[in-house]
């Protein structure tokens, strides 16, 4: 790994790459989301055959 010489560079690239992490993630969960929704939901809704 380099030396660090302009901290304000740095910051400015750790900042960049949170972000990018950050969006990442949010898509993965949006990305899920959708999967869930697309497959019916079965996680959430009551078994049909079960009695109540």
């Amino acid at each position: 790994m380099g030396e660090i010489v302009d901290l304000e560079s740095y910051r400015a690239e750790r900042l960049r790459r949170l972000r990018e992490e950050r969006k990442r993630k949010d898509r993965r969960k949006g990305a899920q989301k959708k999967s869930d929704e697309a497959s019916g939901g079965t996680e959430a809704d009551p078994a049909k055959d079960e009695p109540v």
